[in-house]
C-alpha cells in the first residue's frame, strides 16, 4: 500500500520489520516510516519521532538506516507503532524550520497520519500518541516542538540520546508534568551536558519531583519501567549511546 503513496519500501523481514522511505506532503526531505514485523492495525496513529543529530556531510537516510538499524532497534523495544525518521542537513535545519514551527508539525503529523490511514496501518485517520526521541544536537528542535505546543496532549514521552546541551528549562518542564515520560542517556564527562543533567534534576528536585539517577551504566529495565523520570551515564561512545538505549527507554 505505502508504494502506492510514493514511498519504497524493502521486504519485511522477522528481525527488521519492513521500512519505506519517501516524501511526505509537508516536509521538505525525504522520511522513513519503519513498521515492526509483529504490527497490529490500531484504531488511531501510535506514533515514535525519531530526530537525528547534525549533518554536515550530507548524510542520506539510507546511512543513517544502515548505521543505527532502526528496524531491529524498533523490533527490540517491541513497541505498537510506526517510526518516523525524518532527514535533516546541517544543524538539524530542516528540524529547526519546520518541525520546532507549530504550523509546520502540525501539518506534518496531519500528513502521515493520513498516509498511514491510506496504507491501512490505522483503522481511522487520527493520531493517538506521538513519542519523541533524539540524538545528539537535535535537542534544539525537540525543545523546539515542546514550546510551541502543537500535539502537547498527544506528547507522552521524551528520550534523549546524549542529546541534552543545553536547553534544560523546557526538558525539565516536560519532566514535572504528571503522566509524562522522560530519560535521558548522557556522557558524564562532557561538561555541557553534565550541566544541562544537573540543571534539570535541580528543578524537578526543587519541585518535589523524584527520578531514577545512578552511576551505572546497566540500568535495570526495572527501574526504566518503574520510573517516569530518569538520568544514565552512558559507557558507550556517541553513536551506540543511541543503540545502547533507545529499545531500553522504549521497551519500559
Amino acid at each position: 500500500e505505502f508504494m502506492t503513496q510514493g514511498l519504497r519500501c524493502g521486504s519485511p523481514s522477522s528481525q527488521q520489520g519492513m521500512t519505506c522511505v519517501g516524501k511526505i506532503e509537508g516536509y521538505p526531505l525525504e522520511v522513513a516510516v519503519v513498521i515492526p514485523f509483529v504490527y497490529q492495525s490500531v484504531g488511531s496513529a501510535e506514533l515514535l519521532l525519531h530526530l537525528h543529530g547534525h549533518n554536515f556531510s550530507k548524510q542520506t537516510l539510507a546511512d543513517y538506516i544502515k548505521r543505527y538499524d532502526f528496524g531491529r532497534l524498533l523490533t527490540a523495544s517491541r513497541r505498537n507503532a510506526i517510526l518516523l525518521v525524518p532527514l535533516s542537513q546541517g544543524r538539524c535545519n530542516e528540524f529547526e524550520s519546520v518541525l520546532a514551527d507549530g504550523p509546520g508539525f502540525q501539518a506534518f503529523i496531519q500528513n502521515t497520519v493520513l498516509l498511514l490511514s491510506k496504507a491501512g496501518l490505522i483503522r481511522h485517520p487520527e493520531l493517538g500518541t506521538i513519542t519523541l526521541t533524539g540524538h545528539s544536537g537535535s535537542y534544539r528542535a525537540l525543545a523546539g516542538i515542546l514550546t510551541h505546543g502543537v500535539h502537547a496532549d498527544k506528547i507522552n514521552e521524551l528520550y534523549l540520546l546524549d542529546c541534552s546541551y543545553g536547553r534544560a528549562a523546557e526538558f525539565a518542564a516536560f519532566a514535572k508534568a504528571s503522566g509524562r515520560r522522560f530519560w535521558s542517556a548522557y556522557h558524564f564527562n562532557d561538561g555541557e551536558m553534565r550541566k544541562t543533567q544537573t540543571e534539570i534534576m535541580q528543578q524537578l528536585t526543587a519541585a518535589g519531583i523524584p527520578y531514577w539517577a545512578g552511576p551505572q551504566a546497566n540500568v535495570p529495565a526495572s527501574e526504566v519501567s518503574g520510573n517516569r523520570i530518569g538520568f544514565v551515564r552512558s559507557n558507550k561512545d556517541h553513536r551506540d549511546t543511541l543503540s545502547r538505549y533507545w529499545p531500553v527507554f522504549l521497551g519500559r
